[in-house]
């Protein structure tokens, strides 16, 4: 990809791409929430999908200062953004967390950033490619990093035309391509917590928005934790906006096969889980240390799921799933008028699965809109079986279209001796046809042959979908399988609330 283009070109590329967009005929990627139907006391739901994508992320660092520096305990006295690490605001730096918005690769930023985004169809024809420019160009918030500190430089989301691969709105796209980490006053380095990488079909509008920003009050920050920002996270609409500007979000076409290459020193390690179908990678670490990442695979539909029912006609499953919720965990979500609230499905919950579960026969098992992704983030936490942990390398990416799924990697069955990956989605889209599934999974060998005890024998795999009801063995893939990765992947299974499980097996030698 060549950054050949003149800014002026550029500009009128973005421009160019403007498109009014008909009130009564918003794409599903802007899909919005509504309150209650009636005045009366009700309960909420809405699951959305990229609900875990950073919302209009922008680059900064935060220092903020505490009573003592203990995670989860410490009070916060004081809070601050910072330009830069030798800026008046860091010129005393206690605890600093920041998010670093990763550029295009060129002459003065060769590392921790984006090499390459590449696009083809089905057949495999490649694509031309043209970057258009960082987004938004009134608002461009950067700050120089410190690669001896492990700092990524903290850039812009940037545009790319793909005429190739028209949308709806035209033929401009947008990437977020984001690293968060933090940095205790004790610490040698900053240590990356979470990665996100997504491609968004944007059509620019201009007029007047609400940039996202960050809380300076400390009264908003309730104890020292990495990670934490309250703050604005701008126009929902919005795949990035400024005060004037708005990539607003456009459906994917889901017949091209997208790919991103990456340049990374502050390494990403653990394992990445999407939105994305028919998904390969690459992870290898050059002569210089430099991690380099390719992914790639086609945009799904990942439906949305939305809706109300009043408290005095609700099930008694759920009215007695809250009533043992605490109130703390019950009151996630935004209150409306009457004791009404909206929750926000949150799948680091464990009992998250089991509320929507819940909820799917009272909304008709339909979904209120069914937006599309391309979408890759890595997993924050560690995990119970060693052999699925790394704090040092790229292990493995999960990806599946179901709306909600249960938070980490498959969790290995030890009975059984499986890979069970819990799934939920609604058994039909909101045109009243039914969803298809689809699960992708790639491991690195040896983390199967630590969960297994395999040897170098040829790999094989069954996945099978299991209900409440019923196991069924479905198709896949051919397993591809090397002395340094597995493959599997599944297509074409129905909801609503199945476990799919994966069984790796070999011949002896």
């Amino acid at each position: 990809m060549k950054k050949s283009i003149t800014a002026l070109v550029a500009i009128c590329l973005m421009f160019l791409s403007i498109t009014a967009v008909n009130a009564f005929d918003y794409p599903d990627e802007q899909w919005m929430p509504s309150g209650p139907p009636t005045e009366a006391s009700s309960y909420g739901m809405e699951l959305r999908a990229g609900g875990n994508e950073p919302a209009n992320p922008y680059s900064y660092i935060m220092n903020f200062k505490t009573d003592g520096y203990v995670m989860q305990q410490s009070k916060v006295l004081d809070v601050k953004e910072c330009k830069s690490l030798t800026s008046a605001e860091c010129a005393k730096p206690g605890w600093l967390n920041y998010v670093a918005l990763l550029g295009m690769c060129d002459s003065t930023n060769t590392v921790d950033c984006v090499e390459s985004i590449s696009a083809k169809k089905e057949d495999g024809t490649d694509l031309p490619v043209t970057y258009a420019g960082n987004f938004p160009l009134d608002n461009i918030r950067e700050y120089k990093g410190n690669s001896n500190l492990n700092l990524p430089n903290g850039k812009s989301s940037f545009l790319l035309d793909i005429p190739g691969a028209p949308h709806k709105a035209g033929s401009t796209y947008l990437v977020n391509a984001t690293m968060f980490g933090f940095k205790g006053p004790s610490m040698a380095k900053f240590k990356p917590i979470r990665f996100s990488l997504a491609v968004n079909a944007v059509s620019i509008e201009t007029g007047n928005f609400l940039p996202a920003q960050q809380s300076l009050e400390k009264s908003n920050y309730n104890r020292l934790g990495p990670g934490m920002d309250v703050g604005w996270k701008g126009v929902s609409k919005c795949a990035q906006s400024s005060a004037t500007q708005c990539a607003a979000k456009q459906s994917l076409p889901t017949d091209i096969v997208f790919s991103a290459k990456l340049r990374l020193k502050t390494k990403i390690n653990g394992w990445l889980y999407g939105r994305a179908s028919n998904v390969d990678a690459a992870v290898s670490t050059d002569s210089k240390g430099i991690q380099r990442v390719e992914i790639s695979g086609r945009p799904v539909i990942s439906p949305s799921i939305f809706g109300w029912v009043e408290k005095a006609n609700a099930p008694k499953s759920l009215v007695s799933f809250y009533n043992k919720m605490s109130d703390f965990d019950f009151r996630k979500g935004s209150g409306y008028p009457n004791e009404s609230l909206l929750r926000y499905f949150n799948p680091e919950e464990d009992y998250s699965l089991s509320e929507m579960a819940l909820w799917l026969p009272i909304l008709k098992d339909t979904a209120a809109a069914a937006p599309t992704y391309w979408h890759f983030m890595t997993m924050e936490h560690g995990f119970a079986n060693s052999c699925l942990s790394s704090d040092s390398k790229l292990i493995g990416i999960v990806n599946t279209n179901a709306s909600g799924f249960k938070y980490g990697p498959p969790e290995f069955n030890k009975k059984l001796g499986t890979l069970d990956y819990k799934v939920l989605a609604p058994h039909y889209l909101p045109d009243g046809s039914t969803f298809q599934g689809s699960y992708d999974l790639w491991i690195d060998a040896s983390v199967a042959r630590c969960i297994y005890g395999f040897t170098s024998a040829p790999i094989t795999a069954t996945v099978s979908i299991v209900t409440d009801k019923s196991t069924t063995i479905i198709s896949t893939s051919t397993v591809k399988a090397t002395s340094k990765f597995i493959k599997l992947g599944a297509y074409g299974f129905t909801f609503s609330n199945p476990t799919l499980r994966v069984k790796l097996t070999q011949k002896k030698k």
